[in-house]
């Protein structure tokens, strides 16, 4: 392939890798269900009205999709898939610590808590940061599971790959994921 050829390529199917990401991402998942699927279990238990399935982002108002950028770096011959750096927390789910609930995790200056705070005054939550520190101890109470939409959406344009060049794609997607590189957003 000469350099033109491969930079569309690389653009052409690094678009479509984001639109998979955004799909990925807009895919229903179970409402809170904490990190092992215990949120609804434990005692005391969450309220059950509240485990319905809907899609979800870690900010609420797809603040993931919607930051998701490609950027193909044709001297290195490298695309770039540049998202939000907590993109890691919602692929992987977070650990619950209930250690913290003790007291020890820490102040209320954190941008955890900032963005947590962003979140529930963009859903109209009456007392935003109260709600911004009830939620930091939800999850550390129960974690956050994992979505898996990064895994998925390589999948997925594994397979778009290989439907679109047949007995050539082997080579072609070795190339394309070796060559993909991911960054937070700065």
């Amino acid at each position: 392939m000469n350099p033109e050829q491969l930079a569309r390529f690389f653009e052409q199917y690094g678009q479509r890798l984001k639109t998979e990401l955004q799909l990925q991402l807009a895919t229903p998942q179970p409402y809170a269900p904490g990190f092992n699927g215990n949120a609804y279990s434990a005692s005391p238990p969450r309220n059950r009205a509240f485990a319905g399935s809907g899609p979800k982002s870690l900010v609420g108002s797809n603040g993931l999709a919607d930051n998701i950028r490609v950027q193909y770096d044709q001297q290195n011959q490298e695309l770039g898939i540049l998202m939000p750096s907590y993109w890691y927390y919602v692929e992987y789910g977070v650990n619950p610590h209930p250690e913290y609930l003790e007291g020890q995790g820490g102040g209320g200056n954190s941008a955890f808590i900032s963005a947590l705070q962003s979140w529930a005054q963009t859903k109209g939550f009456q007392d935003p940061l109260g709600a911004a520190f009830a939620i930091r101890r939800n999850i550390w109470r129960f974690g956050i599971a994992p979505n898996g939409f990064y895994g998925r959406a390589l999948d997925r344009i594994t397979d778009i790959l290989a439907d679109d060049f047949g007995d050539a794609a082997d080579e072609m997607i070795d190339t394309f994921l070796d060559n993909i590189f991911e960054k937070p957003v700065q």
